[in-house]
């Protein structure tokens, strides 16, 4: 299956997340021009001598809108451990050699509000970045799923959600209940078939007509977030 290319500008954006977590885990909220300024100084470093081509403006059009969503999410949640490596081995039942996931995550804290108990019953959420938001479907894939479960293995803790962050384009989402035996029995089913078929199947318009089982991990019929997400997905 042919690789998807990576666009340039997740680097720098990974790059000025990872820096805007750490101030934050600090104590600092750093301002909206410090973000952009170092979203823009990261990117002239990738992009280095190359002639200032239409791509090239594209990375300082981002620091505009990247800089907002970073500030304002600085506001709103604390780090509780910042943007990090996590190993986690594949031990659910794989028939793989060593088989293990690497990746980046962190944990986010967003202080209690007593008016919205319902819809964000948890406090404490794993950060899994995206590119993109979705504009369909929001079924999960291995990359949240990993991160989910290594944060919550670190921070031993059983009532930790997940934070969805697109860097390039659109809103973050959340998933506010996890069953922790199913997200490991999809990952290990989505790894499987990962390392034993020459194409993989992923996500697309075909998950219009499916009953979406794998939507089960999130558990709670009258949470809003898969409310929607199911309408999503089956087109109503």
């Amino acid at each position: 299956m042919p690789v998807a290319p990576v666009d340039e500008r997740m680097g720098p954006a990974v790059g000025t997340l990872d820096w805007a977590l750490q101030e934050r885990y600090d104590g600092v909220v750093p301002s909206m021009a410090s973000i952009r300024a170092r979203f823009v100084h990261l990117w002239q470093e990738h992009w280095g001598d190359r002639p200032k081509t239409g791509d090239y403006w594209k990375g300082p059009r981002l620091a505009v809108t990247l800089g907002t969503k970073l500030y304002k999410l600085l506001l709103h949640y604390g780090c509780l451990k910042p943007y990090g490596p996590y190993t986690l081995n594949l031990t659910y039942g794989l028939e793989l050699n060593e088989g293990r996931i690497e990746g980046y995550s962190a944990i986010l804290e967003r202080p209690k509000n007593k008016d919205r108990p319902k819809t964000y019953p948890q406090f404490v959420f794993a950060l899994d970045i995206r590119d993109i938001q979705p504009r369909i479907l929001y079924v999960p894939d291995y990359r949240g799923f990993a991160r989910w479960l290594s944060m919550q293995t670190q921070w031993e803790a059983s009532d930790i959600g997940m934070m969805h962050l697109p860097m390039l384009r659109g809103g973050s989402w959340f998933e506010t209940r996890l069953d922790r035996v199913l997200v490991e029995e999809w990952l290990g089913s989505i790894m499987k078939q990962a390392a034993e078929l020459p194409t993989y199947p992923t996500a697309g318009l075909h998950c219009r007509s499916c009953p979406a089982p794998c939507m089960e991990v999130f558990l709670g019929s009258n949470d809003y977030y898969r409310k929607r997400r199911l309408t999503k997905i089956s087109g109503a």
